[in-house]
Protein backbone atom coordinates (compact mmCIF):
# COMPACT_ATOMS: atom_id res chain seq x y z
CA UNK A 1 0.00 0.00 0.00
CA UNK A 2 1.89 3.24 -1.24
CA UNK A 3 2.04 5.81 1.44
CA UNK A 4 1.36 9.45 0.67
CA UNK A 5 1.59 12.68 2.34
CA UNK A 6 -2.52 13.01 2.17
CA UNK A 7 -2.58 9.39 3.92
CA UNK A 8 -0.48 10.83 6.56
CA UNK A 9 -2.25 13.32 7.43
CA UNK A 10 -5.57 11.78 7.37
CA UNK A 11 -3.86 9.25 9.62
CA UNK A 12 -2.83 11.78 12.06
CA UNK A 13 -6.24 12.92 11.83
CA UNK A 14 -7.78 10.32 13.20
CA UNK A 15 -5.56 10.25 16.00
CA UNK A 16 -6.63 13.53 17.39
CA UNK A 17 -7.62 13.13 20.82
CA UNK A 18 -5.85 9.73 21.63
CA UNK A 19 -3.06 9.44 24.24
CA UNK A 20 0.51 9.72 23.65
CA UNK A 21 2.50 6.78 25.01
CA UNK A 22 6.57 6.82 24.82
CA UNK A 23 8.22 4.31 22.67
CA UNK A 24 4.79 3.42 20.47
CA UNK A 25 3.51 3.55 17.45
CA UNK A 26 -0.24 2.95 16.93
CA UNK A 27 -0.61 -0.30 19.23
CA UNK A 28 -3.54 -1.01 21.50
CA UNK A 29 -2.54 0.26 24.72
CA UNK A 30 -2.83 -2.25 27.47
CA UNK A 31 -1.43 -3.83 30.91
CA UNK A 32 1.42 -6.10 28.88
CA UNK A 33 2.55 -3.02 26.35
CA UNK A 34 2.69 -0.41 29.47
CA UNK A 35 4.38 -3.05 32.09
CA UNK A 36 7.12 -3.39 28.52
CA UNK A 37 7.45 0.09 27.89
CA UNK A 38 7.74 0.81 31.66
CA UNK A 39 10.42 -1.53 32.26
CA UNK A 40 12.34 -0.17 28.75
CA UNK A 41 11.41 3.77 29.20
CA UNK A 42 10.69 4.41 33.27
CA UNK A 43 11.17 8.08 33.33
CA UNK A 44 8.10 8.40 30.91
CA UNK A 45 5.97 5.92 32.66
CA UNK A 46 5.28 7.63 36.42
CA UNK A 47 2.20 8.82 35.86
CA UNK A 48 -0.61 7.18 37.18
CA UNK A 49 -3.91 7.49 34.64
CA UNK A 50 -2.03 4.51 32.37
CA UNK A 51 -5.01 2.13 33.21
CA UNK A 52 -7.79 4.43 32.36
CA UNK A 53 -6.37 4.54 28.61
CA UNK A 54 -6.27 0.63 27.94
CA UNK A 55 -8.14 -0.07 25.04
CA UNK A 56 -6.75 3.26 23.10
CA UNK A 57 -4.75 3.28 20.50
CA UNK A 58 -1.06 5.12 21.60
CA UNK A 59 1.79 6.82 19.72
CA UNK A 60 4.69 9.09 20.36
CA UNK A 61 5.47 11.94 18.40
CA UNK A 62 7.46 10.31 15.92
CA UNK A 63 5.26 7.22 16.49
CA UNK A 64 2.41 8.66 14.83
CA UNK A 65 4.36 9.12 11.70
CA UNK A 66 5.88 5.26 11.89
CA UNK A 67 1.77 4.10 13.05
CA UNK A 68 0.65 5.61 9.15
CA UNK A 69 3.74 3.42 7.58
CA UNK A 70 3.24 0.07 9.24
CA UNK A 71 -0.43 0.55 9.65
CA UNK A 72 -3.37 -0.35 6.97
CA UNK A 73 -5.83 2.18 8.11
CA UNK A 74 -6.05 4.17 10.82
CA UNK A 75 -7.42 1.72 13.09
CA UNK A 76 -5.03 -1.10 11.66
CA UNK A 77 -2.70 -3.24 13.47
CA UNK A 78 1.01 -2.09 13.20
CA UNK A 79 3.52 -4.68 11.60
CA UNK A 80 7.10 -3.30 12.88
CA UNK A 81 9.32 -2.26 10.55
CA UNK A 82 13.00 -2.19 11.76
CA UNK A 83 14.61 -0.45 8.15
CA UNK A 84 11.51 2.77 9.21
CA UNK A 85 12.30 2.63 12.70
CA UNK A 86 13.63 6.35 13.21
CA UNK A 87 13.24 8.77 15.95
CA UNK A 88 12.85 12.13 15.67
CA UNK A 89 16.16 13.10 14.60
CA UNK A 90 16.46 10.02 12.34
CA UNK A 91 13.28 10.94 10.49
CA UNK A 92 14.95 14.02 9.83
CA UNK A 93 18.44 12.82 8.49
CA UNK A 94 16.46 10.33 6.23
CA UNK A 95 15.00 12.87 4.30
CA UNK A 96 16.04 13.77 1.04
CA UNK A 97 13.97 17.04 0.81
CA UNK A 98 14.17 19.91 4.03
CA UNK A 99 15.31 22.49 4.95
CA UNK A 100 15.61 25.49 7.93
CA UNK A 101 11.76 26.75 8.44
CA UNK A 102 12.27 30.09 6.51
CA UNK A 103 12.18 27.50 3.03
CA UNK A 104 8.94 25.71 4.00
CA UNK A 105 6.74 25.59 1.17
CA UNK A 106 3.44 24.67 2.99
CA UNK A 107 2.69 21.39 1.90
CA UNK A 108 0.04 19.17 3.17
CA UNK A 109 2.12 16.33 4.88
CA UNK A 110 5.30 17.64 5.13
CA UNK A 111 7.15 16.83 8.87
CA UNK A 112 8.11 19.74 11.26
CA UNK A 113 10.88 19.70 13.63
CA UNK A 114 11.87 20.73 17.29
CA UNK A 115 15.01 21.24 18.70
CA UNK A 116 18.09 23.80 19.04
CA UNK A 117 19.99 22.15 15.92
CA UNK A 118 19.85 19.50 13.39
CA UNK A 119 21.92 16.91 15.37
CA UNK A 120 19.42 17.90 18.66
CA UNK A 121 16.07 17.46 17.17
CA UNK A 122 13.81 16.49 19.65
CA UNK A 123 10.69 16.49 18.83
CA UNK A 124 8.54 15.64 15.35
CA UNK A 125 4.88 16.91 13.81
CA UNK A 126 2.98 16.88 11.02
CA UNK A 127 1.58 19.71 8.60
CA UNK A 128 -2.17 19.26 7.88
CA UNK A 129 -2.18 22.00 4.65
CA UNK A 130 -4.27 24.33 6.76
CA UNK A 131 -2.47 26.26 9.08
CA UNK A 132 -2.24 23.64 11.78
CA UNK A 133 -0.05 21.00 13.08
CA UNK A 134 -0.94 17.33 14.26
CA UNK A 135 1.90 16.13 16.52
CA UNK A 136 1.76 13.72 19.67
CA UNK A 137 3.00 15.90 21.99
CA UNK A 138 3.68 14.21 25.32
CA UNK A 139 1.76 12.19 27.95
CA UNK A 140 0.07 15.20 29.45
CA UNK A 141 -1.15 16.09 26.09
CA UNK A 142 -2.21 13.29 23.88
CA UNK A 143 -2.22 13.92 20.21
CA UNK A 144 -3.32 17.26 19.62
CA UNK A 145 -4.29 19.80 16.51
CA UNK A 146 -2.59 22.92 17.06
CA UNK A 147 -1.88 26.14 15.46
CA UNK A 148 1.24 26.32 13.03
CA UNK A 149 3.61 29.10 14.15
CA UNK A 150 6.70 29.37 12.26
CA UNK A 151 8.66 30.56 15.46
CA UNK A 152 8.00 26.93 17.00
CA UNK A 153 9.29 24.30 14.16
CA UNK A 154 13.33 26.02 13.30
CA UNK A 155 13.26 22.43 10.39
CA UNK A 156 11.01 20.97 8.05
CA UNK A 157 11.53 17.65 5.66
CA UNK A 158 9.33 15.43 3.40
CA UNK A 159 8.71 12.01 5.42
CA UNK A 160 11.21 9.58 3.89
CA UNK A 161 8.52 6.95 3.46
CA UNK A 162 5.98 9.07 1.68
CA UNK A 163 5.23 10.55 -1.62
CA UNK A 164 3.94 14.17 -2.13
CA UNK A 165 0.63 13.50 -3.73
CA UNK A 166 -1.10 16.76 -3.36
CA UNK A 167 0.94 18.83 -5.98
CA UNK A 168 0.63 21.51 -3.15
CA UNK A 169 2.39 24.79 -2.14
CA UNK A 170 0.72 26.01 0.70
CA UNK A 171 -3.46 26.37 1.26
CA UNK A 172 -4.60 28.96 -1.36
CA UNK A 173 -6.59 30.93 1.54
CA UNK A 174 -3.25 30.81 3.93
CA UNK A 175 -0.22 32.84 4.44
CA UNK A 176 2.49 30.75 5.39
CA UNK A 177 5.00 33.32 7.47
CA UNK A 178 8.33 31.50 7.37
CA UNK A 179 9.71 34.54 7.87
CA UNK A 180 8.90 35.16 11.62
CA UNK A 181 11.02 32.16 12.43
CA UNK A 182 13.55 34.62 13.23
CA UNK A 183 11.22 37.74 14.12
CA UNK A 184 8.57 36.94 15.78
CA UNK A 185 8.13 38.97 18.82
CA UNK A 186 4.84 36.91 20.32
CA UNK A 187 5.07 36.13 24.01
CA UNK A 188 5.75 32.63 24.37
CA UNK A 189 3.33 30.31 25.99
CA UNK A 190 4.32 29.83 29.26
CA UNK A 191 4.41 25.99 30.58
CA UNK A 192 4.33 24.43 33.99
CA UNK A 193 6.98 22.67 36.01
CA UNK A 194 5.56 19.36 34.73
CA UNK A 195 5.17 19.55 30.95
CA UNK A 196 8.96 21.13 31.23
CA UNK A 197 9.92 17.68 32.85
CA UNK A 198 7.97 16.28 30.17
CA UNK A 199 9.97 17.98 27.41
CA UNK A 200 13.10 17.48 29.06
CA UNK A 201 12.41 13.60 29.47
CA UNK A 202 11.99 13.57 26.18
CA UNK A 203 14.65 15.51 25.16
CA UNK A 204 16.76 13.04 27.42
CA UNK A 205 15.42 10.05 25.76
CA UNK A 206 16.19 11.10 22.27
CA UNK A 207 19.84 11.26 23.49
CA UNK A 208 20.02 7.55 24.33
CA UNK A 209 19.68 5.54 21.15
CA UNK A 210 23.40 4.58 20.85
CA UNK A 211 23.74 7.42 17.53
CA UNK A 212 27.46 8.33 18.31
CA UNK A 213 30.06 9.55 15.49
CA UNK A 214 32.87 7.78 13.33
CA UNK A 215 35.42 10.13 15.36
CA UNK A 216 34.55 8.46 18.94
CA UNK A 217 34.50 4.43 17.48
CA UNK A 218 37.75 3.67 18.87
CA UNK A 219 37.85 5.14 22.10
CA UNK A 220 34.03 3.98 22.19
CA UNK A 221 35.14 0.57 21.66
CA UNK A 222 38.35 0.86 24.04
CA UNK A 223 36.10 1.57 26.95
CA UNK A 224 33.68 -1.13 26.06
CA UNK A 225 36.73 -3.44 25.75
CA UNK A 226 38.07 -2.24 29.15
CA UNK A 227 34.59 -2.23 30.97
CA UNK A 228 34.79 1.60 31.82
CA UNK A 229 31.23 2.26 29.96
CA UNK A 230 28.82 -1.08 30.50
CA UNK A 231 25.56 -0.99 28.53
CA UNK A 232 22.03 -0.86 30.54
CA UNK A 233 19.30 -2.06 27.58
CA UNK A 234 16.01 -2.81 29.20
CA UNK A 235 15.51 -5.95 26.70
CA UNK A 236 19.09 -7.02 27.37
CA UNK A 237 21.00 -5.17 24.20
CA UNK A 238 23.71 -2.82 25.87
CA UNK A 239 22.55 0.86 25.45
CA UNK A 240 25.58 2.84 26.15
CA UNK A 241 23.89 6.48 25.50
CA UNK A 242 26.96 7.63 23.93
CA UNK A 243 25.22 11.17 23.27
CA UNK A 244 23.52 11.48 26.54
CA UNK A 245 24.10 13.82 29.48
CA UNK A 246 27.00 12.48 32.12
CA UNK A 247 26.32 13.60 35.71
CA UNK A 248 28.96 13.71 38.50
CA UNK A 249 27.55 10.31 39.76
CA UNK A 250 27.92 8.60 36.89
CA UNK A 251 31.75 10.70 35.92
CA UNK A 252 32.62 9.27 39.53
CA UNK A 253 31.81 5.68 38.66
CA UNK A 254 33.60 5.85 35.13
CA UNK A 255 36.74 7.40 37.33
CA UNK A 256 36.55 4.61 39.65
CA UNK A 257 36.44 1.75 36.93
CA UNK A 258 39.51 3.66 35.13
CA UNK A 259 41.30 3.37 38.46
CA UNK A 260 40.49 0.05 39.24
CA UNK A 261 42.12 -0.70 35.49
CA UNK A 262 45.35 1.17 36.27
CA UNK A 263 45.76 -0.15 38.98
CA UNK A 264 45.61 3.05 41.12
CA UNK A 265 42.85 2.10 43.89
CA UNK A 266 44.08 3.30 47.47
CA UNK A 267 46.58 5.38 45.72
Amino acid sequence: MAKTNSGLVAYARAQVGLPYWYGTYGQTASESLYTAKKKQYPSYYTASDFASQYGKRVHDCVGLIKGYLWSDSATGTPTYNSAQDKSARGMYAAATTKGKIATFPGTAGLLLFKGSSTGAITHVGIYGGDGYVYEAKGHAYGTLRTVYKASDWPYWAQCPYCTDDTGDTGDAGETIDNDSAATDTQEEEMITYEQWKEYMNQYHAERQDNDSGDWSEEARQWCIDNGIFLGDGADGTPNYMWEDFLSREQAAVLLYRLAQKLGAQGN
